[in-house]
């Protein structure tokens, strides 16, 4: 596929002393756990900048007793007002404090929403199980925009299903089949629950067969850390893991059959969550095999971030996540994306037949290729790929951070940390690993000719030839040519087997 620089999404993200954003703080009161996270304005994509949990267990024995657990609601009350007052210490002014299942079907929910308001001064909202639904695929929809399968959600309290077609959500339900729900009964009977609630949804068994499902939640997220742990997997980043279903169906399975004592043995698993693991590897292993999932995708936006997206403006929500955090990242950092901008263009020759998703993320490693100009030359490079893998980016999957990180990585010396570099190359197949030094050793002789400056690279033209790769400059710019640049250009032509060749025109 021919793709040009204007087919390729650009960010729209403001200078950072432009945007007046406000910090926005959202309290999700689930069923297991209450939780704050403060973002910074509401932004396409936007950075969490604090984030805390309490597993509070305000469902345990909701189902027996048909009201909040006692315990529960003392360490809730006590989570939620330091969460209120830390978002107000965090300049996020009022808080939205949202509750989910034990709240809303709970005999003393609106009780406990009383004494929160009463106590905080700020309204709660209660989500009604389709909502809850909605808001958790729009959020897993914000992070991953190609998203196509079903989304779950599984709380405490309850498991969200929704359809999500071409990023979209469709229809959905909510069930009570949240891990405290089904507690207290035998794994067998606990399977019957789960088997006969799933097979009344035809949607769920005769319309996605080979589909990706996308889990959301907290007990998923220990699910894809154990996994991670058992393979020594290189990026310890749940959002995005991906899992075969055959694959995950067979660890679900056997997660599934262990006690607490075992599972507390395994390393990935939050010690909280180990009660309740094995009810959450029955329920993924369940609708994997009833859905014919051939993967699953785990996520780590869900409700919050759905909200969160919910409030863009749809001009803000259709635009590209990644691009838009990345040219954020570059602003703050004082360097601007003026120069990304310019060597995304001025890199088009070299890629011409690459697929509008590969050219995604060259323009992110274009934007991202002076991230760590701030450090000792001497440890750039590490600094610039474990940036890169480590930070909090969506609408990137990891083969995708691995890309972009190595070749950040060869602009700045990729012998420098090898350690880093094998980690990021471990990810990729080979010829993603060509294309990322090819890009890598174009960035290297872009910045080198521009000197980080904008306004100098649009002058100049890279030309790939059956057998040459040859630069052009204008003649007012011909003194920049020299020693360095002929290197440069040098390494270029031979990660591509051509000839270099210098042009002076104009």
């Amino acid at each position: 596929m021919s793709l040009t620089t204007a087919e390729i999404p650009r960010s729209t993200a403001r200078q950072p002393a432009a945007t007046g954003e406000r910090r926005l703080a959202v309290i999700d009161v689930g069923s297991n756990s209450v939780r704050l996270v403060v973002y910074e304005g509401l932004v396409r994509a936007p950075l969490s900048i604090f984030n805390e949990k309490v597993l509070a267990g305000l469902g345990r024995g909701l189902r027996e007793s048909q009201r909040l657990n006692p315990d529960g609601r003392k360490r809730a009350l006590a989570a939620i007002d330091r969460f209120v007052a830390l978002a107000g210490a965090l300049g996020a002014g009022l808080p939205e404090i949202v509750a989910t299942a034990a709240v809303r079907d709970a005999a003393d929910g609106a009780e406990f929403v009383a004494l929160i308001e009463k106590r905080t001064g700020h309204a709660v909202q209660v989500l009604r199980g389709q909502e809850e639904a909605r808001l958790s695929a729009l959020g897993v929809c914000a992070a991953i925009p190609e998203a196509d399968g079903i989304m779950g959600d599984l709380g405490g309290g309850s498991l969200e299903l929704m359809q999500i077609d071409q990023g979209k959500p469709e229809e959905g339900i909510t069930l009570p089949l949240g891990t405290l729900m089904l507690a207290g009964s035998t794994r067998p009977k606990a399977a019957e629950t789960v088997t006969a609630a799933l097979g009344q949804l035809e949607w769920l068994w005769k319309q996605n067969g080979g589909r990706t499902f996308y889990a959301v939640g907290g007990a998923w997220r220990s699910f894809a850390r154990l996994d991670m742990t058992r393979k020594s997997y290189p990026l310890h980043i749940v959002h995005h893991y991906r899992m075969g279903a055959p694959e995950a169906m067979k660890l679900a399975e056997a997660i599934a059959g262990l006690s607490e004592k075992s599972v507390q043995g395994l390393q990935g698993i939050d010690k909280g969550r180990a009660d309740t693991m094995p009810l959450a590897a029955l329920v993924l292993g369940r609708i994997l095999y009833m859905s014919n999932a051939k993967d699953v995708v785990f996520s780590a936006n869900g409700v919050r971030e759905g909200i969160m997206h919910d409030r863009l403006s749809p001009r803000a929500r259709n635009s590209d996540p990644l691009l838009e955090a990345v040219t954020r990242m570059v602003n703050r950092s004082g360097r601007g994306a003026a120069v990304g901008e310019e060597l995304r263009r001025w890199t088009d020759p070299l890629f011409a037949d690459e697929s509008l998703a590969d050219g995604r993320m060259r323009s992110a490693a274009c934007l991202l290729s002076d991230v760590a100009w701030m450090v000792h030359p001497d440890y750039r490079t590490a600094e610039a790929v474990s940036t890169i893998l480590h930070a909090p980016f969506v609408g990137i999957d990891h083969p995708g951070r691995a890309f972009v990180a190595l070749s950040v990585g060869a602009r700045y010396d990729d012998e420098e940390a090898p350690d880093r570099i094998e980690q990021a190359r471990s990810l990729l197949e080979d010829k993603d690993q060509q294309r990322a030094e090819r890009l890598g050793r174009a960035l290297r002789l872009g910045h080198t000719l521009c000197g980080g400056a904008a306004g100098v690279l649009p002058a100049t033209k890279l030309t790939l030839s059956s057998d040459t790769l040859k630069l052009s400059v204008p003649p007012r710019h011909a003194a920049l040519l020299g020693e360095k640049i002929e290197k440069r250009l040098e390494s270029l032509a031979k990660a591509y087997n051509r000839k270099p060749e210098f042009s002076v025109e104009g």
